[in-house]
């Protein structure tokens, strides 16, 4: 026993000698310190134990030390060498040039190489090898449509890649440079993955991305400066999409693009209302906006513009633009220079459907022929949209609306029946009962020219146990009675309601809509619609109808609705 405890002290004595000639000198006597002082242990392995954790930490504290220092002078030496390296190509590219770049915003030339020019794209092979650079230019200068400050850090970044800091890029100078990009291409070997255009579009994206300021939009031009960065980057998308050779630039007129949408979103509502600065969006440009990344309701501490409030400013900057046919030109209101959040949505429900948007919203307006335009627009609004970056449009309007108002705002005879269907199928539509949502239903059932079968395909929508049906409130008695007897739908409902409600004054709410087996009548409209539930379910109230509950109808109320 005792030899085999002399056996391994010797052992923990061989293993510390070892890992103490790893140490540095003032390591190692700092552990021969605490091995040496008197120790008030209860025993001393548990001293020789802690002297040992000691001695392994610092052993890895110095080995890391040791890897940061080697890692500092590998990267002290790789900065002398591209130092070196930038030095000579600077100085060949100032003395050995053999080609002028030229800026034809002020007639400013920078030095290039014919060789590094050819190898980085094709376009300029083409020009200096065929033409021998005199298209329209004199001899040995090539004129690119780019202000000096474009040219100059494009030729930088060609003949001394790497040099460029993407601080040192501001936001504009860094889409100029990749619209530049974007006109010259790439090499004639598009399969070459590591080529100067490709890296010079990366840095730019990453310079534009990464310029991107914390704060918020707050001037009418900076804003409308970023509006036309997103079309463009679009325009560059769409064009650039069909040829695979050009992914890489797509990828980056993406990026810039989402990086110009989150700005835009993010913008100050008084620069936002300003008409010129959205007047030139498209609907795809819109779209981008409304769609940019967010973090919930606010994105970096800032609250976003509503989307229906930026929908609603678009338009009206876009009044004389919006019409499908060119000619329709001049404003569709004389006494309003805009239209209204209700005229809104059925201007872009036309668009979607490809509708005459103008004359419909004369006829509504005037009330000629009203029965006719209600009639063929909800005709239409039981078929896919014709127009689909309209239609999303629409639906982001009618769901702004059916959260922010309700039907407060709705009118009637503005609402077809796609829109009133889905304002009834958003869970936060904000009314406060659904006796609100029957009324909002009765009196666009009543408007002139709304078909039977329209009606039934949106009454299912509307949850009839929640409002009392017998004897119906006085307020919607008689509408009721009239769309009662000219739908079957409704018909089917009233006494589907009729029925949970006697059933409720027998056996209570929770057992009767326990046992209760709805009608399978779903809204063919709402169905249609990728994000709008079809089958609702009648009995359970509304998210922000706190207050609702199926009523009780008793054999006395029954009798009492008779004698009426």
């Amino acid at each position: 026993m005792l030899a085999r405890l002399l056996r391994e002290r010797e052992r923990e004595e061989q293993e510390a000698r070892e890992r103490a000639s790893n140490l540095s000198p003032g390591s190692a006597a700092l552990v021969a310190n605490l091995g040496g002082y008197p120790q008030r242990v209860a025993h001393e392995q548990n001293h020789r134990r802690a002297v040992q954790a000691v001695q392994e930490r610092l052993v890895q504290l110095e080995a890391q030390l040791a890897a940061v220092e080697d890692e500092k002078r590998q990267l002290a030496a790789d900065s002398a060498h591209k130092i070196s390296a930038l030095a000579d190509a600077a100085r060949q590219l100032l003395f050995d040039h053999d080609v002028m770049v030229k800026s034809t915003v002020d007639g400013s030339q920078c030095p290039a190489r014919k060789a590094t020019l050819s190898a980085a794209s094709a376009y300029f092979q083409t020009r200096l090898e065929a033409t021998g650079a005199e298209l329209g230019d004199d001899e040995g200068v090539v004129s690119l449509d780019a202000t000096r400050e474009a040219v100059r850090a494009l030729m930088l970044e060609l003949h001394l890649p790497g040099c460029t800091d993407c601080a040192s890029f501001g936001q504009s100078l860094a889409f100029e440079v990749l619209e530049l990009v974007a006109m010259l291409g790439g090499p004639a070997d598009s399969s070459d993955l590591d080529s100067s255009m490709r890296k010079v579009a990366t840095l730019c994206t990453n310079a534009f991305v990464v310029g991107r300021s914390a704060e918020r939009i707050a001037d009418p031009v900076e804003c409308a400066a970023f509006c036309a960065a997103l079309t463009s980057s679009i325009d560059h998308v769409d064009t650039l999409s069909s040829d695979d050779r050009h992914d890489w630039l797509v990828e980056a007129f993406r990026e810039v693009g989402a990086s110009c949408a989150r700005s835009i979103r993010l913008a100050e509502w008084d620069v936002l209302k300003d008409p010129t600065v959205l007047s030139a969006f498209s609907p795809a440009a819109l779209l981008k906006v409304l769609d940019a990344q967010r973090e919930g309701e606010r994105d970096g501490g800032f609250v976003r513009v509503r989307t229906h409030r930026l929908i609603s400013v678009w338009l009206s900057a876009r009044w004389a633009k919006v019409p499908l046919d060119p000619a329709h030109a001049p404003p569709l209101l004389a006494s309003e220079p805009a239209p209204s959040l209700e005229e809104c949505v059925f201007l872009l429900r036309c668009l979607a459907n490809g509708a005459p948007a103008l004359d419909s919203l004369d006829a509504l307006l005037t009330g000629e022929d009203i029965e006719d335009i209600i009639r063929k627009h909800d005709e239409l609004s039981l078929q896919p949209a014709s127009n689909v970056e309209f239609a999303r449009l629409w639906e982001k309007l009618v769901d702004g609306m059916a959260y922010f108002f309700g039907f407060e705002r709705s009118t009637a005879r503005w609402v077809d029946a796609a829109t009133f269907s889905r304002m009834l199928s958003r869970k936060k539509l904000k009314v406060d009962s659904e006796e609100t949502v029957l009324r909002a239903f009765l009196d666009w059932a009543e408007v002139p020219g709304r078909e039977a079968t329209v009606i039934d395909q949106v009454a299912p929508l509307v949850r009839f146990p929640l409002v009392r049906v017998c004897l119906p409130d006085g307020a919607i008695k008689d509408a009721l009675s009239r769309v009662y007897r000219r739908s079957p739908v409704v018909k089917a409902l009233v006494q589907e309601a009729l029925a949970l409600q006697q059933e409720v004054s027998r056996a209570g709410e929770a057992a009767a809509c326990a046992t209760f087996r709805r009608k399978r009548l779903i809204s063919a409209i709402a169905a249609g619609s990728a994000d709008v539930s079809a089958d609702v379910d009648r009995s359970k109230k509304r998210k922000l109808c706190v207050n609702d509950a199926v009523p009780g109808v008793s054999a006395a109320d029954a009798a009492d609705a008779l004698m009426a």
